[in-house]
């Protein structure tokens, strides 16, 4: 079944809620809807639809990265976006461990 997110598309929005929906392009169906910030006090966030339609990337104020199958909305990964602090740069770790989910 075609779907489509809230993204639109393939292009790059910065969006003013956590909100991340999909539709049916058939009927207008919600297929799914999910909260893509990583914290309740967020309420911007990035996202990005690949060409494919298989996944949609999401990055939250927090630097919190995501990816999200775009044919249900299961996430399927969350890792941290690189720093630029100066500490990191110079350490090469980050304090957070990427969590890979599926």
């Amino acid at each position: 079944t075609a779907s489509t997110t809230s993204t639109g598309g393939d292009d790059q929005r910065s969006k003013s809620s956590c909100n991340l929906a999909s539709r049916s392009v058939a009927t207008g169906e919600l297929l799914w809807r999910r909260n893509v910030c990583s914290t309740s006090s967020q309420s911007t966030y990035a996202a990005y639809a690949s060409k494919d339609h298989a996944m949609v990337y999401t990055l939250d104020s927090s630097g919190s990265f995501r990816g999200w199958s775009d044919r249900d909305g299961v996430l399927m990964f969350d890792v941290p976006a690189p720093t630029t602090t100066a500490s990191a740069a110079t350490t090469g770790s980050s304090t957070a461990e990427p969590k890979v989910f599926g």
